[in-house]
């Protein structure tokens, strides 16, 4: 499985605020968009077609809430064809709430009719542009359809730094930095110390030679887990690409007190000491050695079970 391969196997909306409230934002925010773009005929013969289908503004039937709940179990069970009919009929009830919307988009998607899924996650984010949920399977459709550009687009838009970290992480494995950099910032503005991020943004600075920084951020590291080993490697790895040996020692020993038995470390406690030409010491396969040790692969962040 590739990096972008997303398990469609997503986010049925919770359908756990009350849906009154939720049709009354929802008329609010269709008359507002109608009257800022001068539709005010428009906005008028919404409110009066919202009259004569009988779907008042002030609420959604309990009819819709049925066919919710038993649409979404019939979806725990597997039963595609049952819940689809079951949210196709909550859509007609009522087809400018987002959750009947969301909920078929994910059995057209389990369905492989990725078009009509996308179409009816773009409706549902209309109405909710807030939405994690909506997001992520418009992003999974947009990806079993082979739109990267839109996937990443979409995923890109979620302010949840594991998203940003997933997305570093694929830049990184496939070599662009700039963008692998930009999304570990990003997710390190929405959470200054996610864990995952820091690490694989120390690798990064230290593949790159910013050694000095990749010091920092290892220091980071060590303070959220004071045992993290292969960061204590990373820092003494940078001292010695300063020229720091006794530096670089203090974090090759620290390594080594937290694992005895750390062949690495001996070794490179022997370097730093001198018994081994820094100079020569084999360098190859270093950049795959660190990713390696990134915990959490990002597509981890990406797999969601059906609610």
């Amino acid at each position: 499985m590739s990096f972008y391969e997303v398990s469609p196997a997503f986010y049925p909306l919770p359908h756990n605020k009350p849906l009154t409230f939720m049709i009354i934002l929802n008329r609010i925010n269709m008359l507002q968009m109608m009257v800022k773009a001068g539709l005010m005929r428009s906005a008028m013969a919404f409110l009066i077609v919202c009259s004569l289908l009988a779907i008042p503004c002030s609420g959604a039937s309990e009819e819709y809430e049925r066919h919710i709940a038993k649409g979404r179990a019939y979806l725990s069970e597997g039963l595609l064809g049952e819940s689809e009919s079951e949210f196709s009929k909550a859509v007609m009830l009522d087809p400018m709430e987002p959750t009947g919307l969301n909920n078929l988009g994910v059995v057209y998607l389990k369905q492989e009719r990725v078009s009509e899924a996308i179409d009816l996650f773009n409706r549902a984010l209309q109405l909710d542009p807030g939405s994690k949920s909506i997001k992520m399977n418009l992003a999974a459709a947009y990806e079993s359809s082979g739109d990267e550009s839109n996937f990443l687009r979409i995923m890109g838009s979620i302010e949840d730094p594991d998203v940003h970290y997933g997305l570093g992480r694929s830049f990184a494995e496939k070599k662009d930095h700039d963008r692998a950099y930009s999304e570990l910032s990003a997710a390190l503005e929405l959470d200054p110390n996610h864990y995952d991020s820091l690490k694989l943004l120390s690798i990064l600075l230290y593949e790159n030679g910013s050694y000095d920084k990749a010091i920092l951020v290892s220091k980071r590291v060590l303070e959220i887990n004071p045992r993290h080993i292969y960061s204590m490697i990373l820092a003494g790895d940078s001292y010695l690409e300063l020229g720091e040996y006794e530096k670089a020692s203090d974090y090759y020993n620290a390594a080594l007190r937290a694992n005895p038995g750390y062949e690495l470390a001996k070794s490179k406690i022997k370097i730093a000491k001198g018994d081994v030409e820094h100079e020569n010491r084999e360098r190859a396969g270093y950049a795959i050695f660190y990713l390696s040790l990134a915990a959490g692969a990002g597509l981890a962040y990406f797999l969601h079970k059906t609610e």
